[in-house]
């Protein structure tokens, strides 16, 4: 039997879910994170859109209730630190934005 060639498709062993066995098998034994384990749910953000956006993820996790009331404080956040442009400060804004994300999903839990 012959493996999978990308382009012809040619592979003679049985697809299942529009993926043949020998990519399941390639795709399976492939590392991204480091090991075969499943992927970080939420890696951490770099950048300050990605820290909205993490922020915007973890407020999903409280209450209903509380919900608004974060969303404004992490937007007028956002806003206010928006020109901000010294990649020093940019980076202490980040880390302890999510220091305080966890901290409030873990008072709310």
């Amino acid at each position: 039997m012959r493996h999978c060639s990308l382009l012809a498709g040619s592979c003679m062993r049985r697809s299942i879910g529009g993926v043949c066995a020998c990519m399941r098998n390639n795709l399976s034994s492939i590392s991204v994170f480091g090991s075969t384990t499943t992927p970080p749910a939420d890696p951490p953000p770099l950048t300050p859109k990605g820290l909205y956006k993490h922020l915007l993820r973890q407020i999903k996790k409280l209450p209903e209730a509380a919900q608004p009331y974060y969303k404004n404080h992490v937007r007028q956040g956002f806003l206010q630190h928006s020109d901000e442009t010294d990649p020093e400060r940019v980076a202490e804004i980040v880390s302890q934005a999510i220091k305080n994300g966890e901290w409030v999903v873990q008072k709310n839990s």
